[in-house]
């Protein structure tokens, strides 16, 4: 039985295999790629895709791309994918062998781990002139992280991952929030 995580993961792989083969400027149909994966022996995902109308309509969206930007997007998923990987043990050499340069940093690993440990909800960045910026969590437990010059970079990573959400208090300072998501890979990555 495959599960929803592995169908998702499954019809991304074959989603891109099919377009690979098609011209950049070409817009393809969701009978062409029902057709392609009965020939390609995925006769049990082809029904599950006829069988879900919801399903059946976002492929169908997404082959109404011209095939560089459908490219384009499932590049961009995989690299995500790869990101997200390069942090869950036994998955972490595979991500690096395959996309080389892509790594969610130890520091961005350890903020929400922290959080995820400590149970905060959400930090404040406190930046005050001439001084490190302090992460206030709002449950008085400290964040630490080492690398001051590359925390926006890891903080930005993180929310673009959607392992933190960003937000803004009354006087503009940024607030950055637990996801499940962050929460989840927090765990496993331990």
């Amino acid at each position: 039985m495959i599960t929803e995580a592995s169908a998702f993961a499954t019809i991304v792989g074959l989603l891109s295999a099919f377009s690979s083969g098609r011209q950049s400027d070409s817009i393809s149909e969701l009978t062409e790629f029902i057709s392609w994966l009965l020939e390609h022996n995925h006769q049990e995902l082809a029904q599950s895709i006829e069988q879900n109308a919801t399903t059946a309509a976002s492929i169908k969206a997404l082959l109404n791309l011209h095939n560089e930007e459908l490219h384009d997007k499932l590049n961009d998923l995989g690299e995500t994918m790869a990101l997200i990987a390069s942090r869950i043990p036994d998955l972490t050499d595979l991500a690096a062998s395959l996309v080389p340069n892509v790594e969610l940093s130890e520091q961005a690993l350890s903020i929400i781990t922290q959080m995820q440990n400590n149970q905060t909800e959400y930090f404040f960045v406190s930046k005050a002139m001439n001084r490190r910026a302090l992460l206030i969590p709002s449950n008085g437990k400290q964040i630490d992280y080492k690398e001051e010059m590359f925390l926006h970079d890891d903080l930005n990573t993180l929310v673009e991952l959607g392992l933190l959400r960003l937000d803004y208090n009354s006087q503009g300072s940024e607030m950055y929030y637990a996801t499940r998501a962050g929460a989840k890979l927090a765990k496993i990555s331990l």
